[in-house]
């Protein structure tokens, strides 16, 4: 298990329990998991998962048992469990309702493309050179993806929350990280390092709306002689024990969207940009996933959900704006997926993938 594994595993185990117990979970959660894990010796990956799930096991249990005893009550001794009431109110708790940091992510430079060739000597598909971007928090902007980081880290520490010093809680905002136009996916993903990096425990993608977001380091991250190469994460985990069933789409730089051999959408110049064959080609993945029975219900919500997850294979330089189109469509209710691998590399296999200009 590497320094970063912990942290991630934490962060996906940390996820599973809200999704079963909900507000149950306390503010801490993924920091005593992480320090737990570290202190785990290195196993064979099976045993590594059967000794975190009897982990996560055990806290579930906990957690359940304090939600039942508090149920009672308008909150528990934490002010996290339990609270009756319509769900406006429970929205407007000020102790409840964690705030939400919002980083927008610009392109002001788009760069120039240039082939990208792989070491074996094959032109594969393009990359980006001399590109610049912004991120914003609010009115202040930062020119390069370090001073992000160190705003994040300060942005991450615990505040203070809460009118009732008896019940306020400590904990870091929810962290949205929305790019514009011209934003490719190994900047997105950089930015998703950073605040992770900088200990948040709650980040989401704009347009991209699921609880169940895990990137996964996969044995084959360039595709086709470099035609696609994945991005480098600092904080994955491996791909092992990959569900038998889980389809993987790869969503290339020049907008072509494949699954297995079928290439379910190619973009033609002159003609409005659609994703009705991205969509047939979805209800028929549905089709044959209920005949199998992995249809049913999420507890988070009760909803009917595919219980599949997906692997989403991107280039490093397919606009996100390509990647969100997707995902709308394969997490609606209509196709139903809500569990997501972003399939990335434990190395940079494509060159710089910042995106900032230095100064």
């Amino acid at each position: 298990m590497t320094n970063l594994e912990p942290e991630v595993r934490a962060r996906r185990l940390t996820a599973v329990l809200e999704e079963a117990v909900g507000d149950g979970v306390p503010h801490d959660l993924t920091e005593r998991v992480a320090d737990r894990l570290a202190g785990l010796p290195r196993r064979h990956p099976r045993r590594a998962w059967l000794t975190i799930a009897c982990i996560a096991a055990g806290i579930l249990v906990v957690f359940a048992v304090a939600r039942l005893q508090g149920s009672g009550s308008a909150t528990s001794d934490s002010g996290r469990f339990a609270v009756e009431g319509p769900a406006e109110a429970l929205s407007q708790d000020p102790i409840r309702a964690a705030p939400v940091l919002t980083v927008a992510i610009r392109c002001l430079v788009e760069g120039k493309a240039v082939l990208r060739t792989s070491a074996a000597g094959e032109a594969g598909g393009r990359r980006w050179e001399g590109r610049q971007l912004q991120w914003r928090i609010g009115d202040r902007a930062f020119d390069t993806l370090e001073a992000l980081a160190s705003e994040l880290k300060v942005r991450a520490t615990p505040e203070r929350r809460g009118t009732d010093p008896a019940q306020a809680v400590r904990e870091a905002p929810a962290l949205l990280l929305e790019p514009g136009p011209g934003v490719r996916w190994a900047e997105l993903i950089a930015a998703t390092d950073a605040a992770m990096m900088a200990r948040f425990t709650v980040i989401r993608w704009a347009g991209i709306d699921t609880p169940w977001l895990v990137p996964k380091v996969v044995g084959e991250p360039v595709i086709g002689g470099g035609v696609l190469v994945v991005p480098r994460a600092r904080f994955a985990e491996p791909d092992d024990d990959a569900h038998e069933r889980r389809p993987t789409f790869d969503l290339h730089q020049d907008g072509r969207i494949v699954h297995g051999n079928a290439t379910l959408f190619t973009p033609e110049a002159g003609v409005p940009h659609g994703l009705d064959s991205v969509r047939a080609g979805l209800r028929e993945l549905r089709a044959a996933l209920v005949a199998k029975g992995d249809l049913g219900k999420r507890t988070l919500d009760q909803k009917e959900r595919l219980q599949v997850p997906i692997l989403v294979r991107a280039d490093c330089w397919t606009e996100c704006s390509q990647v969100q189109q997707f995902l709308a469509l394969a997490l609606g209710e209509e196709i139903g997926f809500w569990k997501v691998e972003i399939a990335v590399a434990d190395r940079d296999l494509d060159g710089p993938v910042e995106g900032a200009k230095r100064k």
